[in-house]
């Protein structure tokens, strides 16, 4: 899964911004500060947009596998590079859809060009908001400018996987 989530693009295409660890069936995905474009990137928004991404194809390669898997979101206000505790105890079969997602993970390429300066469709930011609502809706605010995502208390943390071992994680 980790193999396969390093291939997430990160924003400026650099040494990608985040540390995975393992700790049985639950790994972490810590933002790395040492990676931080600090001049490009002083506030970290991209940086946690990377880690974004890299969450983002850590999931769909557990999909890949038959997983299903638990993300716990910013887990721990009281540790800000702590972007995310993935868990898979639970099974289901890989739709197609996740499949060909999954195949082109390897395929991406970097787009330097500039983008056309056309409207987004109708609908469109109202479908993405609808469709990223069951993760994100327990995260309030648009245009946050703080260094780290808001603190999302009204998630309930029984969604969380546990975090807790004995023996401390092992890095990749």
């Amino acid at each position: 899964m980790v193999a396969a989530a390093v291939w997430a693009p990160s924003v400026h295409n650099t040494q990608q911004p985040w540390r995975f660890t393992a700790r049985g069936q639950q790994i972490s995905l810590c933002a790395d500060a040492e990676r931080q474009l600090r001049v490009a990137d002083p506030d970290g928004r991209e940086m946690m947009i990377s880690c974004g991404a890299a969450l983002f194809t850590a999931r769909l390669a557990l999909r890949s596998l038959g997983y299903l898997p638990d993300v716990c979101l910013l887990p721990d206000p009281g540790q800000p590079l702590l972007v995310a505790l993935v868990g898979w105890q639970r099974r289901a079969a890989c739709t197609e859809f996740e499949q060909q997602l999954f195949g082109q993970v390897r395929q991406r390429r970097t787009h330097r060009g500039g983008f056309d300066p056309v409207p987004l469709p109708p609908g469109l930011l109202a479908a993405l908001r609808l469709a990223t609502a069951p993760t994100l809706s327990w995260c309030s605010g648009s245009g946050h400018s703080s260094r780290w995502p808001p603190a999302c208390a009204a998630r309930p943390k029984t969604s969380c996987p546990k975090a807790a071992a004995k023996t401390p994680p092992q890095p990749f």
